[in-house]
């Protein structure tokens, strides 16, 4: 029984080792898939903006070809679009990832130190609308990652 379990276990600690938070191959696939995912963007980026050809083949009557491939390396509008579509991979990883756990425990037990009064009565207009900007200090950041990402 064991001699059979055996290539089953081989495998599985192979394919944990990409599954694993953490381990080196779990961070190679999200590398390639990183870079991947970058790629097709800027394809996209690259027609839409700068009216270029097709980078890649797929689902195209024409694209640039293989030589159009080296000439794109001497083009700075696809770097900029690959600028831009690494930009939007990178926002769209943080907003949909969210943050570590044992991160947002440590934040959240920092910001318990603030304690918020209760609204001023009586007083000038600035300090209603200081009180509203303590209220909401931190979240701006939280909003424009989600509008990012939607965008």
């Amino acid at each position: 029984m064991a001699l059979i379990s055996l290539p089953v276990i081989f495998i599985s600690h192979i394919i944990a080792q990409f599954v694993t938070p953490g381990t080196p191959g779990y961070k190679l696939v999200g590398a390639i898939g990183f870079w991947i995912g970058t790629l097709l963007s800027t394809d996209s980026i690259w027609q839409v903006l700068f009216q270029g050809k097709p980078i890649f083949p797929w689902f195209e009557t024409e694209w640039i070809g293989w030589f159009g491939w080296l000439q794109l390396l001497f083009n700075p509008l696809f770097w900029i679009s690959f600028g831009i579509s690494a930009l939007v991979q990178v926002m769209e990883a943080r907003t949909l990832r969210g943050k570590d756990p044992n991160q947002a425990k440590h934040e959240f037990e920092e910001s318990k130190q603030y304690t918020l009064g209760s609204k001023p009565n009586g007083n000038i207009d600035l300090t209603v609308a200081l009180w509203g900007d303590y209220k909401r200090a931190g979240m701006k950041e939280r909003h424009t990652g989600g509008a990012i990402s939607e965008a």
